[in-house]
């Protein structure tokens, strides 16, 4: 199995109009064929733990097939949402 790099991205987000600051890491998968996935798990200062994955469009069988995988597989008990953002097969699910 071919090893993946996968891109990192931490930044704190001050929503002013609310008076929330949400601490949120990204990660962005890397593909030879496809722009593969992302995602963000974020968790802010009023108690919310958010895990969000995000299929672009053009992403190819596999990598849906391991967002999908990912989704099903992350624990509601660690996090107060998941969701599922495919832009491929315009689906959104969340839990």
């Amino acid at each position: 199995m071919e090893k993946k790099n996968i891109y990192k991205r931490e930044r704190n987000i001050f929503f002013d109009t609310d008076n929330i600051m949400e601490t949120q890491t990204q990660n962005f998968n890397e593909c030879k064929y496809c722009a593969s996935y992302d995602t963000i798990k974020s968790i802010s200062d009023n108690g919310y733990n958010i895990f969000a994955i995000t299929i672009p469009n053009n992403t190819c069988k596999d990598c849906i097939k391991k967002a999908y995988e990912l989704y099903d597989d992350s624990s509601k008990a660690k996090y107060t949402n998941i969701y599922l953002q495919d832009r491929v097969n315009d689906k959104y699910k969340s839990r």
